[in-house]
């Protein structure tokens, strides 16, 4: 007796012979099966290896079934391989360096200096005079990952993302910094707004699976990311007068399946999203873009020293305390780095890590994910954390003085 055959399959089948989608995971999602499962049937259904109508010029783009087992040969075999002797050595060898360094943390030294040769723009080192209820605002902007796909039934329900939720969000992102800035903080007169741009704003492709489910490719991801980056600067340069925009690399937009040092902005699309919003906003006197050529870029806010980097450089984070130690050790490492070459700073801004922490007191801020919780998340048993970014407020008088969470997903508008 055959086995039964899944009536969605089927169903997704006859659609593709149809010509009613354009690939296999625009026929997936609209029938909710598994991509792979869909091809297989269709392999099974179509021994002769043509593809559905109108796939004529995705085809170089799907795998064979030969390539896929060779694919899954070459892991099996770099997993024997990472399970060597040697690399438990180095594991071993790697923990004890980090609990060293953990109990060198709390013998630290006060920041003292100035940072050298990185002048900020003018307005935000300008203490003004006379009138004391005066601030800047510094919004966290990072983690986007704007092409790709975070299924609802693979989460529990709890998050949903894709090209169009990921325009929504960013859309409140910043319509809701100035929403909390003017109404939720009123009788501050704002001389201006940060924005920075931590990284991760595309998908990317550096890993197998996202290449399979991402909706949008990086050449389809920039334009749009760029576009909608650009439009809430102009509305927050309308709002706040003033905005200073911040921009380094993230890890997943880079153009090579590893990390690079070398070249590491110039082959990373978060910089060409950058430069795009620069272009776009060029001969607007209001804005103003320090755009890194390197992993990090330093700003100041009145006397406020702050350096941003995207954060992947903070390696580890398992066991009960999570992405704390990585941070906290990275933070130390930076700061003495920082110190030694003449460019001390007294907050780091990161974001990669998808939870927000902040921790000024320490000289840590993290920011969350504006894609939010996802699958490797899930799997890894991270506890879920809702869509959203930081804004925070600077004083002349108190450096920091308010912290406030933007929260930007909306389900009834996100249909899901």
């Amino acid at each position: 007796m055959p086995a039964k055959r899944d009536p969605k399959v089927t169903a997704a089948i006859e659609a593709l012979e149809k010509g009613e989608h354009g690939s296999w995971a625009e026929a997936a999602r609209a029938h909710k099966v598994k991509r792979n499962t869909l091809l297989m049937r269709w392999e099974a259904d179509h021994p002769g290896g043509e593809l559905p109508k109108g796939f004529a010029e995705t085809a170089a783009a799907e795998p064979t079934k030969e390539a896929r087992q060779l694919v899954k040969r070459l892991n099996e075999a770099k997993n024997r391989a990472n399970a060597s002797a040697a690399e438990a050595r180095e594991a071993r060898r790697q923990l004890s360096e980090s609990q060293q360094e953990v109990s060198r943390l709390e013998k630290q030294i006060e920041l003292s200096g100035k940072i050298k040769n990185v002048p900020p723009p003018r307005w935000a080192v300008r203490k003004p005079k006379g009138e004391q209820r005066k601030a800047i605002v510094v919004g966290l902007y990072s983690d986007w990952h704007v092409g790709e796909v975070v299924q609802p039934e693979e989460m529990a329900d709890y998050n949903a993302y894709n090209p169009k939720i990921a325009e929504q969000r960013i859309g409140r992102f910043f319509e809701r910094s100035i929403l909390v800035a003017r109404n939720y903080l009123r009788g501050v007169e704002y001389e201006g707004i940060v924005l920075v741009n931590l990284g991760d704003t595309i998908s990317g492709d550096i890993h197998e699976e996202l290449r399979e489910t991402n909706e949008w490719s990086n050449y389809e991801a920039v334009p749009p990311a760029a576009a909608w980056t650009a439009a809430g600067v102009k509305l927050l340069a309308q709002n706040f007068g003033k905005v200073h925009y911040v921009g380094v690399p993230g890890n997943h937009p880079r153009d090579s399946k590893k990390p690079r040092y070398k070249g590491r902005s110039r082959h990373n699309a978060d910089t060409m999203v950058s430069r795009l919003v620069a272009q776009e906003l060029k001969g607007d006197k209001r804005v103003t873009f320090s755009i890194s050529d390197g992993i990090s870029a330093d700003f100041q806010v009145y006397d406020v020293k702050f350096r941003a980097e995207h954060g992947d450089e903070a390696r580890g984070g398992s066991g009960i305390q999570g992405a704390m130690l990585p941070v906290a050790l990275r933070a130390h490492r930076i700061r003495k780095q920082a110190e030694a070459e003449g460019h001390p700073f007294d907050v780091l801004l990161m974001g990669h890590w998808h939870q927000l922490m902040s921790l000024p007191a320490k000289g840590v801020i993290v920011n969350g994910a504006g894609k939010g919780y996802d699958e490797y998340a899930r799997a890894k048993g991270f506890e879920p954390e809702p869509p959203q970014q930081l804004l925070f407020v600077v004083t002349p008088e108190h450096g920091i003085t308010a912290q406030l969470p933007l929260f930007i997903r909306h389900r009834d508008q996100e249909g899901w």
